[in-house]
């Protein structure tokens, strides 16, 4: 039996659902253990996902919730300097840590996330020391060392997490704030090359604009040309990139009014992200045809 493309994707939606349904049920009845045991058992959730996202219909006993406020920066400081490698004095790992946090602490407050780049980026920090060009006391040319390296990686913070579905996503994103990007045939192209281009208003010196979903939607289902099919779990993916600060949902916060979104990132790392998924994405934009 020959499995397509389609088939695996309404597997990937089917077992998607199948696990939510599946998830349902075990809250539910990890919830009931005391009444329906008569034992004393207390049950204990720690999540990082409010309580309001598990709970689907009737029939659940409702938790006492407790919040954990974030770590502040002196906390993630203690912890994480908790990480220094054995080749490293904790005073001089405890100076690598500051570094990263005068970078990343305003934008990022999850700790997996700020120890993964720690871990990333020590090198860069602690080579001019082992190979003895720099004292360990000279914090300035540790910084001036390592801080390139830091901004760059401060713009693919979360990024390992994002899907390659997501990654088409922000394509079709950056393509429908682009008003007059060509997904409609070739007679529109040959169209939009008669314009001169002294004549033409660059899109992408005018900034980012807001696109309503709709019109990304269409453009992603026409590009990928039925590889995936209509479900919830794309409109979770988007959400999932407004989470992550790649798109910004402007509006349509009430059930009448669509929501409309914008592109956060710029047009070099969406042809980045092109490249990694082979699709030539400057080909559809009207300023560069």
């Amino acid at each position: 039996m020959e499995v397509t493309n389609q088939d695996s994707v309404d597997l990937e939606d089917y077992t998607l659902g199948k696990n939510v349904i599946c998830r349902e049920v075990q809250v539910k009845t990890l919830l009931a253990l005391f009444g329906q045991t008569g034992l004393n058992i207390c049950t204990i959730f720690i999540s990082e996902i409010v309580w309001e996202k598990f709970r689907a219909g009737t029939g659940f006993c409702e938790p006492y919730c407790l919040h954990f406020p974030d770590y502040t920066r002196n906390e993630l400081m203690e912890i994480m300097v908790l990480d220094a490698p054995a080749t490293c004095e904790p005073d001089l790992y405890s100076l690598y840590v500051n570094m990263v946090l005068s970078v990343f602490h305003m934008v990022c407050r999850d700790l997996r996330e700020l120890r993964h780049i720690a871990r990333l980026n020590f090198d860069y920090f602690y080579e001019p020391v082992k190979s003895g060009e720099c004292a360990p006391t000279n914090a300035r040319k540790l910084w001036k060392n390592v801080e390139p390296h830091l901004r760059k990686a401060l713009k693919s913070v979360y990024l390992r997490e994002v899907s390659s579905h997501q990654w088409e996503l922000m394509q079709q994103a950056e393509l429908a704030d682009d008003d007059s990007s060509q997904t409609v045939g070739k007679s529109s192209r040959r169209m939009a090359k008669l314009v001169k281009k002294n004549e033409r208003a660059s899109n992408h010196l005018l900034g980012p604009k807001t696109f309503p979903i709709d019109r990304m939607m269409a453009i992603f289902y026409s590009i990928i040309e039925g590889k995936v099919v209509p479900s919830a779990h794309i409109y979770v993916q988007i959400s999932s990139l407004v989470s992550l600060h790649l798109l910004s949902q402007v509006g349509g916060d009430d059930k009448i009014s669509a929501p409309k979104y914008k592109c956060l990132v710029t047009l070099d790392f969406i042809r980045s992200i092109a490249r990694t998924v082979q699709f030539d994405i400057m080909r559809y934009l009207y300023d560069f045809l």
